[in-house]
């Protein structure tokens, strides 16, 4: 399998981010995938919504489609909103390439790329990073993220759709599964140059996501530990902690087996 490849959704058509970030890529090697849930007309879209029933689909539809094209043919697969993009932080090197090389020294289970304008900035982490020191997180924005397949394939496909609730049920199950293995690379800055809200807005709402038949609930009931993620994980916002901070980043993420992940739910023949 190739080591990386890089999987977008967006709808606008030769935006200059997503130009650059093409360019970028080339550059560095890398496969791009790119999916244009609005228009069927985008010259660098390899997927459009005529490839998904001609609809416009939620954003983690889309997020799943995407993962789906490329799921067994790469080691890592990474994420990326169309208005996200990576810079180098205290690097002169093409911020791919140091993904990339990142990814093979570190073998993570996931990576999140710091995002540095939004809710998620911490600054322990910034300080970090520019030093080289890679951090141990437990969540981040739903911007960018990178998976490594076995685990991509277990969390995939999503049982419940909808917008940054996928995310971070995915993300607490990174933590509990690998700790010290679900990190933030050195060297770089994701950078949210649009930060603009999906066609569907109605799954950001409270209703949506909270109460009993909010999609943090149908995540959670499908978990043996329920209340950890209701109450110790959702409702604490923070990407990383002092506990996680004084432990130190491990290299060479064990496999996640399907077992190994089923002991996480109630039951263990249901696979999202």
């Amino acid at each position: 399998m190739k080591k990386l490849v890089v999987v977008e959704q967006g709808k606008y058509i030769n935006h200059e981010i997503t130009l650059k970030k093409h360019s970028q890529l080339k550059n560095a090697g890398i496969d791009m995938v790119r999916f244009n849930w609005f228009a069927d007309d985008d010259p660098l879209a390899d997927y459009s919504p005529k490839d998904v029933g001609g609809e416009i689909v939620r954003w983690s539809q889309g997020r799943d489609f995407l993962v789906s094209k490329v799921i067994d043919k790469y080691d890592f697969i990474l994420y990326t909103d169309e208005d996200t993009y990576l810079e180098s932080y205290g690097s002169a090197l093409n911020p791919w390439e140091t993904l990339s090389s990142f990814l093979e020294e570190w073998n993570p289970i996931a990576v999140n790329v710091h995002t540095s304008n939004i809710w998620c900035k911490d600054e322990r982490i910034l300080e970090r990073i520019k030093q080289g020191i890679p951090c141990i997180v437990r969540k981040h924005d739903a911007c960018n993220v990178v998976l490594r397949n076995d685990i991509a394939k277990l969390l995939h496909p999503i049982e419940f759709h909808g917008s940054d609730g996928v995310t971070h049920y995915q993300q607490f199950l990174c933590h509990k599964l690998r700790k010290k293995h679900y990190l933030c690379p050195p060297f770089l800055l994701a950078i949210n140059g649009i930060e603009e809200q999906h066609y569907h807005t109605d799954d950001r709402a409270v209703s949506y996501r909270e109460g009993e038949n909010g999609i943090f609930d149908k995540f959670a009931k499908t978990l043996k530990n329920s209340e950890e993620f209701l109450n110790s994980f959702i409702k604490d916002m923070r990407v990383t902690t002092e506990e996680l901070l004084s432990l130190d980043p491990q290299k060479n993420a064990a496999l996640v087996e399907k077992e190994e992940f089923h002991s996480l739910f109630k039951d263990r023949g249901q696979v999202l």
